[in-house]
């Protein structure tokens, strides 16, 4: 009868590196076993999943002035710039016009103001003279029944721009 030898240190090293070497290699293989049945219920479960950032709804063309509040004289013309806003993704706006109101104390030039190029993103339309006719604090507005685009569906917001006059200027 042969003597079984006790297990020595280096047997030991031996065996777990072994272990080691078979669970390195299955192991990628019963992870994807275990996680792709989780992953295809919870798509499954989904009626509509959509990862996109940007909000739905419909296109919006934003006007306003700059700067947004001025301080002049009685007399005094003072230049503002008309900004047009259209951020809505691959889509262009087909350009707009529209028409400008303001106080009777107030003459604009022009009053009626046009884009007629397609754009997206911001754009620097024309540049506004305002000249107040007394004292007193004045809005430049365009109402926005008066904005005629021919992008349909396009929502339109307006930022009025604030004339201040001061008494005894």
């Amino acid at each position: 009868m042969q003597e079984s030898q006790p297990n020595t240190p280096t047997d030991l090293k031996k065996y777990i590196g072994q272990v080691k070497k078979i669970t390195g290699k299955l192991f990628p293989l019963v992870f994807v076993v275990a996680v792709l049945p989780a992953l295809v219920v919870l798509t499954a479960s989904f009626k509509s999943l959509s990862l996109s950032s940007s909000a739905k709804g419909g296109s919006q063309l934003r006007l306003f002035f700059e700067p947004k509040i001025v301080t002049t004289k009685v007399n005094e013309p003072v230049k503002l710039r008309l900004t047009a806003a259209y951020d809505t993704g691959d889509k262009l706006a087909s350009g707009f016009s529209a028409v400008l109101t303001g106080d009777s104390s107030l003459k604009i030039f022009p009053q009626r103001v046009e884009h007629k190029l397609p754009f997206r993103g911001r754009v620097f339309g024309e540049t506004i003279e305002v000249i107040p006719q007394r004292s007193g604090t004045f809005t430049l507005e365009i109402p926005v029944d008066q904005v005629v685009s021919g992008t349909a569906d396009m929502q339109v917001v307006t930022i009025p721009a604030t004339i201040i006059v001061p008494t005894g200027f």
